[in-house]
């Protein structure tokens, strides 16, 4: 699990995008994504498990999350059909 949970992550936050909109208007904050990968590394399930107070920020880590998909196939050391893994997206202006 140590060595799959990484990659899920790295190829999700390759493809986070912060919106213009929100860094014209100062928005941060950070949204926890709860997915569920299955065997094969479909993206079974995308939910916000937690929002940040700013809806564009929520869209934007959802589409980041699908946009990974499909994700690396399940290792078999992990002997399961599906993997499940809460994904803190922190949006933060530099």
């Amino acid at each position: 699990m140590r060595d799959y949970t990484p990659l899920v992550v790295q190829a999700i936050f390759k493809k986070i995008r912060y919106p213009s909109r929100a860094i014209d208007k100062g928005y941060e904050g950070t949204v926890r994504m709860s997915i569920v990968v299955n065997k094969s590394g479909v993206l079974e399930k995308a939910t916000v498990a937690q929002e940040s107070k700013y809806s564009i920020l929520n869209k934007a880590a959802i589409k980041a999350t699908e946009k990974a998909a499909p994700f690396p196939e399940l290792p078999a050391a992990l002997n399961t059909n599906q993997f499940e893994i809460t994904v803190p997206i922190t949006f933060k202006l530099q």
